[in-house]
C-alpha cells in the first residue's frame, strides 16, 4: 500500500496534477480573455511567457481575441 507521500511521489499522480493544472489555466486564459484582457496582462496573471499564452489562444481557435 503507498503512503499519500510516496503516491505524490508517483508518475500517475504527477500526470494528474499536471493535466488538472493545465486545464484550469487554460479555462482561467479564455475567461480572462473574453474580458478584454490584454495577453501580456493574462500571461502576468497566470504566470506564463506570452508565447505561452498566445500558443494557448491559436490552439484553442481563440485567435479573434488575440491583440
Amino acid at each position: 500500500m503507498f503512503s499519500v507521500d510516496e503516491f505524490k511521489k508517483s508518475r500517475l499522480y504527477q500526470s494528474i496534477r499536471d493535466e488538472v493544472l493545465e486545464k484550469e489555466k487554460s479555462e482561467i486564459i479564455a475567461n480572462l480573455l473574453n474580458k478584454g484582457f490584454t495577453v501580456e496582462a493574462i500571461a502576468d496573471i497566470v504566470n506564463l511567457d506570452v508565447d505561452k499564452v498566445r500558443e494557448f489562444i491559436e490552439k484553442r481557435s481563440l485567435k479573434a481575441h488575440l491583440r
